[in-house]
């Protein structure tokens, strides 16, 4: 008891030192304007490009995939690359994996969406392996990836919420090919062995000589023989995960699991998942990922981000370097009474500073949560590493233009609307504040360098390319 009122008394002094020390809360649209203004004295403002590793689809291979598409009913022409699960620029193929070589393994995921299958990846690569080897000589390998709770199919979630019940969640996917070879295989051997257990039985039975006699025709037309061919016990594949996306018609649903704390979170962007009857609270927690402020408030309360003393300090110096920037190359100090946010923000980042130089964690949560927006992102980090958590995290972010700008699709779709001027403008808020950000979105970044390099080295963008881009490689879908 005596711990915990000597926490609320430092709390509430050192609510009292910030109140002193700055005064009114920051205007984030004139803070947003105070870093614009400063971006025409930063030389540095690189967008980064990083060009996935991708498998190239040649030969007999352009005829498999083809054969995919059209099975899926995908109205797409085969590729010339695609990434380690098959993905390229279609954005009908998002809810698949294919898999035409074990060679694919050397290549990158196709964009930023992908990173998230990595366990299930390795998984088919591990497990699937032989799988591979034998049917992608004749056929490309695919499925539907799924998404569960349980036994809850995430994607059926509104239809039965009230089955939702809390822990970690089950990501897998079923591979067949166009044809349905590993099931006809896998069937094949089982009436086989049935057979062998059991010959007279099985011979007395006309209809079920002459089916396996004509699903063996077939397989060998398709594929060779039957015995060349490994068979699998299953031609599914699963892993346990906490954190899985679902993307539907541009809404986005990111479903987050804490083992820690065992909670489970939703935070959608877009329309609702459940528009009527929910899950028990209890059981989900459910955010809008628009209302940024307080989503990623109780985001932090949820335990899946934590306060960061090397992500404060980094922020610290970012701030002061942009001041710096600022007036040496205009020569001269910058107005405090024109640009108080931006002082005020200073301030603001040094009180946070004293808090986590001194405090335990408990004490530093609870100021943290008591800071705006602003001031929280700049003095959190993700508590694990995780690719679906990393994609949320900067599309909570304070500043408008760069929840725009980690929300690929509408970014696109918004930019495409504007005119030359509008693009321009998009593109100096961006690059305005990626200093104070370890987010570049590289989906974002490569397609501008696709398709609008000019127009962005005109407002002094300049690209730092990692990889080879090839000739051919726009992405504008």
């Amino acid at each position: 008891m005596a711990d915990s009122l000597a926490s609320l008394r430092t709390l509430a002094e050192l609510k009292r030192i910030q109140e002193g020390l700055t005064g009114r809360e920051i205007n984030v649209d004139q803070l947003t304007k105070d870093f614009l203004a400063f971006s025409q004295f930063n030389p540095d403002k690189t967008l980064n490009v990083k060009v996935p590793k991708l498998y190239p689809i040649e030969g007999d291979e352009i005829k498999h995939f083809q054969e995919f598409l059209d099975k899926a009913g995908i109205d797409a022409k085969s590729p010339k690359a695609i990434g380690i699960g098959g993905a390229f620029s279609c954005r009908d193929v998002e809810d698949y994996l294919v898999f035409a070589s074990l060679n694919q393994l050397k290549a990158d995921p196709f964009d930023n969406t992908r990173y998230q299958f990595a366990p299930l990846f390795e998984k088919v690569f591990t497990d699937g392996a032989l799988l591979i080897r034998d049917f992608a000589l004749n056929e490309v390998l695919f499925g539907k990836f799924y998404a569960k709770r349980g036994d809850l199919d995430l994607r059926k979630a509104a239809l039965k919420p009230r089955t939702f019940v809390k822990g970690p969640y089950t990501l897998g996917v079923t591979l067949d090919t166009p044809s349905e070879s590993v099931a006809k295989i896998i069937k094949f051997r089982k009436t086989l062995d049935e057979m062998i257990a059991e010959p007279k039985r099985f011979l007395l039975d006309v209809s079920k000589v002459d089916a396996l006699t004509d699903t063996a025709i077939k397989l060998r037309q398709k594929i060779g023989s039957p015995s060349r061919y490994n068979t699998p016990e299953s031609n599914t594949f699963d892993v346990m995960v906490n954190s899985i996306c679902l993307r539907n018609n541009g809404d986005s649903y990111f479903f987050l699991y804490n083992p820690r704390e065992q909670k489970n979170v939703l935070v959608y962007f877009g329309n609702p998942l459940f528009r009527g009857d929910t899950p028990k609270e209890s059981e989900l927690t459910i955010l809008d990922g628009e209302d940024h402020q307080e989503t990623l408030k109780r985001l932090v309360e949820l335990g899946f981000f934590k306060p960061n003393q090397t992500v404060l300090e980094q922020r610290i110096r970012d701030v002061q370097k942009i001041h710096d920037v600022t007036v040496n190359a205009s020569n001269k100090e910058i107005n405090q009474q024109e640009h108080e946010d931006f002082f005020r923000l200073k301030d603001k980042l040094e009180t946070a500073r004293a808090v986590m130089d001194r405090k335990d964690e408990r004490t530093q949560r609870d100021y943290a949560l008591q800071q705006p927006a602003e001031i929280l992102e700049f003095m959190i980090s993700p508590t694990v590493s995780d690719a679906v958590i990393d994609e949320l995290h900067p599309m909570l972010s304070w500043n408008s233009a760069i929840r725009i700008y980690h929300q690929t699709n509408r970014f696109k779709k918004q930019f495409v609307d504007e005119d030359e001027e509008g693009r321009k403008n998009m593109i100096r808020a961006v690059t305005s504040n990626l200093m104070l950000t370890n987010y570049q979105n590289n989906d974002v970044n490569l397609w501008i360098y696709n398709n609008y390099k000019a127009l962005a080295e005109s407002t002094g963008v300049k690209f730092k390319i990692f990889g080879i881009i090839p000739a051919d490689t726009s992405t504008s879908s």
